[in-house]
């Protein structure tokens, strides 16, 4: 059972059946991950300036050379619109583009054929990286909200806010959107089967190099981490 809470009512609260319930159910039980969302945000709500609401098999990746951290964007974005519009927006939101699993490849070879290095194949997210090009606004966009904004949260936007005073409420949900050649979520989904959002495994027309910035990092804290798991 993901976290410590029980569901209403006759919803299965083992987690074996929690499990079995979220499979076949699907887009009718997805709602309840709206619980665990926001019980995130209240246990958070006055440790972080921003939390990032996204998926385990999703990551907000910033595109700019020299932009290499989600606080970076963040002050990247700040500078363009000025202080004041940033800080008085509820959620930062970037869109969403899926990565094409048919395309796998197991080496990086870079700019010249003397960089090639074999990727190891448990590293999913570097040997995948032709992907779509970015989903319109508000299809799976995912945001980083500022809690002192946000009082009720939803997968993929933020609910109902508050200003900075948290007392009179916002107009709906006020944020702001990344441009895609400065942030995109990478979402790393396997056998997309709505039609709304399947793409064909050739209708992938971008190559995802901007996740290679992180590559030596990410390839050496897996390395680590996997033989502290005895894998």
């Amino acid at each position: 059972m993901p976290g410590e809470f029980t569901l209403p009512g006759e919803q299965p609260n083992l987690g074996p059946l929690y499990n079995l319930a979220a499979y076949h159910l699907y887009m009718r039980f997805w709602p309840q991950e709206l619980i665990e969302l926001n019980d995130c945000l209240y246990r958070n709500l006055d440790r972080h300036e921003y939390l990032a609401v996204i998926d385990i098999d999703e990551v907000i990746l910033p595109q700019k050379e020299g932009v290499t951290d989600w606080s970076s964007l963040l002050r990247k974005l700040e500078e363009s619109v000025g202080e004041e519009e940033f800080r008085r927006k509820a959620f930062y939101n970037s869109r969403q583009s899926h990565v094409c699993e048919a395309f796998e490849e197991e080496e990086d070879s870079g700019s010249t054929e003397k960089n090639t290095e074999k990727i190891p194949p448990y590293l999913y997210t570097l040997r995948h990286r032709r992907r779509g090009r970015p989903l319109e606004f508000n299809k799976q966009n995912k945001c980083i909200v500022r809690p002192s904004h946000v009082f009720t949260l939803h997968n993929h936007f933020p609910i109902h806010c508050l200003n900075g005073s948290r007392r009179e409420p916002l107009e709906g949900c006020d944020g702001l959107t990344f441009d895609p050649e400065d942030s995109v979520v990478l979402h790393f989904r396997r056998n997309i089967s709505n039609p709304q959002f399947a793409r064909r495994d050739w209708d992938c027309p971008v190559e995802e190099r901007a996740m290679f910035a992180y590559a030596q990092e990410l390839t050496e804290r897996v390395r680590v981490k996997l033989a502290d798991l005895f894998l």
